[in-house]
């Protein structure tokens, strides 16, 4: 997302002609970026679909990224964040905040894990609290 979004500070924006993807985004790309038209983003079903169709059309494919996260797109995936959270949800960290400050937030992904994950999560916070 970085590089889109140094692609659009820079107007070079148009000149994305295709943005392929997987349905496993978190974000859906054109809800950060809703002035991409929904032509150029392909939403592939799984990676093998989505690496025959680059082949099938010949398609140079790169993962641009970028350093650092500026503003201007963080206050982008905070819009979209807020939008598909949940109003009860939302209402538990306000009031979670007003009790303790700051809060630590911690993700749990079930494609990443290792074999003693709770005990791996707890020591890590109690390394960050010490």
């Amino acid at each position: 997302m970085t590089a889109i979004q140094y692609l659009y500070d820079n107007e070079n924006f148009i000149k994305i002609e295709k943005i392929l993807t997987g349905n496993y985004d978190f974000f859906k790309i054109d809800h950060v970026f809703p002035e991409l038209y929904d032509k150029c983003i392909y939403v592939g079903a799984d990676s093998f679909t989505l690496f025959k169709t680059v082949c099938s059309n010949n398609y140079f494919v790169c993962h641009p990224s970028g350093l650092y996260i500026e503003e201007k797109l963080i206050n982008r995936i905070k819009k979209v964040s807020l939008e598909n959270c949940d109003q009860e949800f939302l209402a538990e960290v306000t009031k979670a905040n007003e009790k303790c400050f700051p809060l630590l937030a911690i993700q749990i992904r079930s494609w990443r894990t290792w074999k003693s994950q709770s005990q791996g999560i707890s020591y890590i916070i109690k390394m960050l609290y010490a």
